[in-house]
């Protein structure tokens, strides 16, 4: 999370995914129980964590400094209830 605040000083955005194994990783992140279609977010020094657990097996953690929030986008609303942060890495890798 260093180096993503350190190009936010910069003025250079950043959205990728993230280590849950990493030091920086936050540790009350770490520990949430999560359910299906589910996500948690975490906002630090202008980077927003979300973690988005889609299957019971599988979960993503997202870094962006280019969102301030999450929200669900109004498109994917009825279909995957997926937060803007997992659509605009889906379309941007």
């Amino acid at each position: 999370m260093k180096l993503a605040i350190e190009q936010l000083k910069k003025k250079t955005t950043l959205i990728g995914t993230i280590k849950r194994k990493m030091r920086e990783f936050p540790s009350s992140v770490k520990n949430k129980q999560k359910q299906n279609d589910s996500f948690f977010y975490e906002h630090d020094g202008g980077c927003l964590l979300t973690v988005y657990q889609c299957r019971a097996d599988k979960n993503v953690a997202i870094l962006s400094t280019h969102h301030n929030k999450p929200e669900i986008c109004p498109e994917e609303q009825q279909i995957s209830k997926k937060p803007n942060t997992i659509i605009d890495y889906n379309q941007t890798k």
